[in-house]
């Protein structure tokens, strides 16, 4: 994934998100396995939510804040665009990967999306317990496939809150308005 085209002095930001990117997969879908065909936002959404965490962890709160806006509007004009294209389409995140229209559909639920989704899931808990849910459900999984069950039970067990209440409305498309 990360190919020669990105090594230009002119994609040089590609270049980075694109290795964190693929870098977080070592975590999500390398240590902790996932079904990446009936849960592809599990595996895609934790991967690209990391990415915008290396981008807070490398350069700082507002640098994550940009990566979160950014993610939101490309949402907004993508979907805006592939409504045009297809019509009315469902923004239901929690499908298998064949059940999406096409790539760019199954790329921003799946990514961009999903990356939204953690983040409410972030701001809803509170950042200790998140990173402490998040911890767990990496102990608790590492060397495995994990399911979206999985997710929910080490918040559950981790923060005492059943994050699925939060999660079902971003997964069956039904939520309106980005998450910041």
């Amino acid at each position: 994934m990360v190919n020669k085209e990105l090594y230009c002095k002119d994609k040089e930001a590609g270049l980075e998100e694109v290795t964190a990117h693929e870098i977080a997969h070592q975590w999500w879908y390398g240590l902790v396995g996932n079904d990446e065909i009936n849960e592809a936002w599990l595996d895609e959404g934790l991967t690209q939510y990391s990415t915008m965490m290396y981008y807070e962890k490398t350069y700082g709160k507002d640098a994550f804040e940009n990566k979160i806006i950014e993610s939101e509007q490309y949402y907004e004009t993508a979907m805006l665009n592939l409504r045009d294209e297809l019509g009315d389409i469902s923004e239901e995140i929690d499908r298998p990967a064949y059940a999406f229209e096409n790539w760019r559909l199954y790329d921003v639920l799946t990514y961009d999306r999903a990356a939204m989704m953690l983040h409410t899931v972030r701001e809803t808990v509170g950042e200790k317990k998140f990173f402490s849910s998040m911890a767990y459900y990496f102990e608790q999984n590492k060397y495995k496939n994990a399911s979206q069950e999985d997710f929910v039970a080490a918040f559950k067990a981790k923060s005492g809150i059943n994050i699925m209440v939060l999660l079902e409305s971003w997964l069956d498309g039904k939520v309106v308005q980005p998450a910041a």
